[in-house]
C-alpha cells in the first residue's frame, strides 16, 4: 500500500465510507486508479478496503489479495489495504444494499481536501478547533427553509 502521508492520531477531515457493487466482469481497474490519484494528491487518506460478497448464508469477507490478484496492475497496490475497521453492524448495512451473489468494495476513506488550508491557518497563528458535516437530508431542509417566500402573484 501506498505511503499514507505519515498517519497520525491527527484527524483533518470527515470519515465516510463508499460501497461499490461489482457485477461479474466488471472492470474496477479505472476506478481504483483513480482512487489511487487520489491518495497520492493528498486529496484522501485510504483508511479500509474490504472485498466482501453477498451469499445466500450472509456477507463474507473475501481476502483481497486472492481478489485483487486476480486483476491487472494497478488494482494490486491495493493488496494489504484492509484494516477491518468495519464491525458486525457496518457488514449488516453493506448486506442490506449488496443483491444477493454480488461483490462489493468497501472503501474507508479520509477526507483531506482542507488539511493544507487548516496547516496555512495555522501558521499564522489560528487553530481549527471543531469540523464537522451535514447530513444531506438536514442540509435540503434548511435550504427549503431559507427560500423566499413567494406571493401568489
Amino acid at each position: 500500500m501506498r505511503d499514507q502521508n505519515e498517519a497520525s492520531d491527527e484527524v483533518w477531515g470527515p470519515v465516510s465510507c463508499l460501497l461499490l457493487e461489482v457485477p461479474p466482469g466488471a472492470n474496477v481497474g479505472p476506478g481504483v486508479v483513480e482512487l489511487l490519484h487520489l491518495v497520492d494528491s493528498r486529496a484522501v487518506r485510504l483508511l479500509d478496503i474490504e472485498v466482501v460478497e453477498h451469499t445466500r448464508t450472509g456477507l463474507r469477507k473475501v481476502d483481497d489479495a486472492d481478489w485483487f490478484w486476480r486483476l491487472a496492475p494497478p488494482v494490486i497496490e491495493l493488496v494489504g489495504s484492509s484494516s477491518d475497521l468495519l464491525d458486525d453492524e457496518d457488514l449488516r448495512v453493506v448486506a442490506d444494499r449488496l443483491a444477493l451473489g454480488s461483490v462489493g468494495i468497501v472503501v474507508v476513506y479520509e477526507s483531506l481536501v482542507m488539511r493544507d488550508v487548516v496547516d496555512r491557518f495555522a501558521s499564522h497563528g489560528v487553530e481549527a478547533v471543531h469540523s464537522f458535516a451535514l447530513l444531506p437530508g438536514d442540509l435540503e431542509l434548511a435550504l427549503d427553509q431559507s427560500e423566499p417566500v413567494r406571493s401568489g402573484t
